[in-house]
This record gives C-alpha cells, sequence and structure tokens, in this order.
C-alpha cells in the first residue's frame, strides 16, 4: 500500500464503478488486530497488499472493454490506535499530525455515537460480490486479526446518497440530501 490505490475516482471508467451503477455495493470493513511482533503485523499489512491488488484488478479485455473492465476500488484507513499497535511491535512509523492529542478535537464528533473500535477500515465499492467476499476473507485470514465488522449497502435509484450517504455535506446535523424542489427553505426566521 505505497500509494492510495482508487481513492477517489479520476477517470470515466472509475466513475462507472462507483456512481451511476446500480449493481454497485459499499462496503465498509472494519478490521481490528492485536499487537502482535513485527513478522506477524508485516506479514498481515503485506498479505493485505496483495489482497488490495486482486480487488482492483480490472476484468480480463473484452471487445466492449480492450483493457478490460474495473469492477472494485478502496479506500483504506488507520486508526491512531493502529499507529500504536505497529510502534509495540517495534515498527517505526511517523505518526501522521492529525493523530496528536494536540490536533484532537475539543467536542464530540459524533454526536453521541460511539467510535469504530476498528484499527483498520476499508472502503470497498464494487460491482461484483465475490470479488468484495475474496477480499475480506483474504484480509481476516491471519491470527493478526481480532475482529472485523462489515456494514454494506446500495446506491439509491435517484442517486441522491450513493450506499446511504449524502452527497454532499450537510450543513446542519441529520439534514439529508432532499431532491430538487423538495428542500427546506433556509432563509432566516423573521
Amino acid at each position: 500500500m505505497v500509494q492510495a490505490k482508487g481513492v477517489l475516482p479520476n477517470k470515466s471508467d472509475d466513475r462507472e464503478v462507483l456512481y451511476r451503477n446500480p449493481a454497485t455495493c459499499g462496503y465498509f470493513i472494519g478490521v481490528t488486530v492485536n499487537a502482535a511482533g513485527e513478522p506477524e503485523l508485516r506479514a498481515w499489512l503485506e498479505s493485505v497488499d496483495r489482497a488490495v491488488d486482486a480487488l482492483v484488478a480490472r476484468q480480463d479485455p473484452s471487445e466492449d472493454f480492450p483493457q478490460g473492465r474495473k469492477v472494485a476500488r478502496v479506500a483504506v484507513g488507520l486508526a491512531p490506535a493502529f499507529f500504536d499497535k505497529l510502534q509495540a511491535a517495534g515498527i517505526t512509523v511517523e505518526r501522521p499530525a492529525g493523530f496528536s492529542a494536540e490536533a484532537a478535537p475539543a467536542t464530540d464528533l459524533f454526536g453521541g455515537h460511539p467510535r469504530s473500535a476498528a484499527d483498520v477500515l476499508f472502503y470497498v465499492a464494487s460491482t461484483e460480490e465475490a470479488r468484495a467476499k475474496e477480499f475480506l476473507t483474504a484480509v481476516a485470514d491471519s491470527s493478526v486479526v481480532t475482529g472485523v465488522t462489515m456494514e454494506r449497502g446500495y446506491q439509491r435509484p435517484d442517486e441522491s446518497e450513493p450506499f446511504g450517504l449524502p452527497r454532499r455535506c450537510p450543513k446542519r446535523q441529520g439534514q439529508r440530501s432532499a431532491a430538487r424542489g423538495v428542500r427546506p427553505h433556509r432563509g432566516r426566521p423573521a
């Protein structure tokens, strides 16, 4: 995972995987790892790297898709606790600036909802459930992994909320992406 592989769609074939495709399913896969030794953690990270490569690999070329069609994308997020576990295993990595105590928010970001216990979060968008299953199996198949959670969902038919998440960040907490012409008046009260 030297580079982010497919975090943002930037070409038309990338966008077809994530948007305007009713067959696309989004998976949020949370993985908790134990404080294993360096060899075990490195081996797991290498297996995750291979699993990501297999997930985002194009299908075989066809007449319609000479380069092969993309059927999946993935974004990987690492929690602060993951960096602590790497350090405890003797793997020295620079901690991102946003994970410092000084950068921690003064208020609860999640409105009272519990934070995820996952050390690593994978966001997978795929048009083939079998690819997502193979990825999940590869990521979870290690003694380093102590827990796996998964949430999944499909894009709404009106394309307003891919996988149940608002397309645009709402200005007010709890406000959803309403269809045009049905949005509440945003003026100031008299």
